[in-house]
């Protein structure tokens, strides 16, 4: 692979990219953006600032110090959030341990409260519940069928407002629309990858079959050591506006480490069989975690794993064209500058 041809593929690859960006608005905008099919904040893990989720089923057990906004088939909050929630859902549940520090704002087929907001409600579904446990320490409007149960709070005024109508059609859509819509998204994204980089993608399958415990290992490496990395970088003042962009180029390293880990979990499956084609891989590999994703408990375990081989994969691949760039510099006398880098020469023999 010579570098020119590498560096105007990328070209492309970046037009494409920016078509994908441009199909999901405000990404760059909040604090921390997550999409996918199950979006999870485990009960051990904490969120900085605000979180805008999009996917499937977002689930948070743990603590956002900031607002949510949530876009999903379901959203059910059985942590904290100290901010306001704003959603649009096919169902939103706020569990007997959620706690929400502001308001709540949504449009969902069904809205069931059996924890706490500390704020005002402001919800239009086609029901809505209170459960025995709910506690609302501010306002509640409402538009749709309300269920009050015995022992749900309520401490300032309950209002329905027609006004609010106008924002419950949109989270009426099921939960497998919106999942089958991020799914098709990657797998187009991964799609164009395998077209504008046909040599890098495959390589990064063959080193996984070769090798998919050292390509998992330089994958959790990179996963752990870019975000200190990072850091240690913004320590310096100078520093700073390097690691704004260092997040920004980690996180689009993370999505590429994601479309591409199924791929590459597809390439190692068929290597198995006496099935070829890069094409049915990627469409195996992506079929393959979509199900997995599922199973009950250990679902995430098949992500991440996918994940961390895409990740490895891209970083040995990254390592392996950084050293060929090198030898291909030491061995080849530059003639003059006027003559490109990697201009067609006679093949020699054997090559």
């Amino acid at each position: 692979m010579n570098s020119p041809s590498f560096f105007r593929r990328g070209s492309v690859f970046l037009i494409v990219l920016l078509l994908v960006l441009a199909s999901v608005p405000g990404i760059v905008a909040a604090d921390s953006t997550r999409a996918g099919g199950t979006i999870v904040v485990e009960a051990d893990e904490t969120v900085r600032g605000d979180l805008t989720a999009m996917g499937g089923t977002v689930v948070i057990r743990g603590t956002v110090t900031g607002d949510v906004q949530a876009f999903a088939g379901s959203v059910d909050i059985d942590g904290t959030v100290r901010g306001n929630v704003e959603g649009a859902a096919g169902s939103i549940n706020v569990g007997r341990s959620g706690v929400i520090g502001g308001n709540l704002q949504a449009g969902a087929g069904s809205v069931t409260i059996d924890g706490t907001v500390r704020g005002d409600v402001k919800v239009g579904a086609e029901t809505i519940t209170l459960g025995p446990t709910a506690r609302i320490e501010g306002d509640v409007r409402y538009d749709g069928n309300l269920e009050r149960a015995n022992g749900a709070t309520v401490a300032g005024t309950v209002t329905r407002d027609g006004s609010i109508t106008g924002i419950s059609f949109v989270p009426s859509i099921p939960s497998w629309t919106v999942s089958l819509y991020g799914f098709v998204v990657n797998l187009v994204f991964a799609a164009a990858l395998l077209l504008v980089f046909p040599r890098f993608t495959d390589g990064m399958g063959e080193r996984t079959i070769g090798s998919p415990g050292r390509t998992a290992a330089a994958g959790l490496i990179a996963l752990i050591g870019i975000p200190i990395l990072l850091v240690a970088i913004a320590i310096t003042i100078i520093g700073i506006p390097i690691t704004i962009m260092g997040v920004f180029a980690f996180a689009l390293l993370v999505w590429v480490a994601y479309v591409l880990g199924r791929f590459v979990v597809g390439v190692w499956i068929l290597s198995y069989t006496d099935f070829e084609g890069r094409w049915v891989a990627l469409l195996l590999g992506f079929v393959a975690i979509a199900v997995l994703s599922y199973v009950p408990l250990v679902g995430w375990v098949f992500e991440l794993a996918a994940l961390l081989l895409g990740l490895g994969a891209l970083v040995l691949g990254f390592r392996q064209l950084y050293r060929s760039r090198r030898q291909s510099e030491t061995a080849e006398p530059i003639e003059s500058e006027g003559e490109s880098y990697g201009d067609d020469t006679e093949p020699q023999p054997g090559s």
